[in-house]
């Protein structure tokens, strides 16, 4: 097996960084559905135990948006807020609301997921091809 079909194989076993990004939404998603019934139940233990969960959620996503990019991450980083802060109160209608907001933007990235794996890839192996012809150069 030759370097690029190595380098190909691997690659084909790792998560998109799209998939990383859907999965972590559907874990929100989960979250809040449990916060709701713990809300419901009157479960104060399992309130807390949900809310930190969701709170590290929020945390990822925020950490992984490109502020660069400032007409889709403003309001995403604002959605993310107004989630961070509802997830604080012990109302089932806040946490259903959380719940909604995340999977409106699980299912917007879900609708691109192919055009960005396909952008990843393509990076990917342009990036892998520039490193191979910088070693082959600096061995000439």
């Amino acid at each position: 097996m030759d370097g690029k079909q190595a380098y190909e194989q691997q690659h084909s076993r790792s998560w998109a960084r799209i998939d990383m990004l859907l999965a972590l939404y559907e874990y929100g998603i989960r979250t809040a559905a449990a916060g709701v019934e713990a809300v419901r139940s009157g479960n104060d233990q399992q309130l807390a135990h949900h809310r930190c969960k969701m709170q590290r959620v929020i945390v990822e996503l925020l950490d992984g948006l490109d502020m660069s990019v400032t007409e889709t991450s403003e309001p995403i980083q604002r959605l993310l807020h107004f989630i961070a802060s509802s997830v604080t109160t012990d109302s089932p209608k806040n946490w259903e609301a959380c719940r909604s907001i995340l999977e409106s933007l699980r299912d917007g990235f879900q609708q691109v997921r192919d055009d960005a794996v396909r952008f990843e890839e393509e990076s990917t192996l342009t990036e892998h091809h520039a490193r191979q012809s910088q070693s082959v150069s600096t061995l000439a």
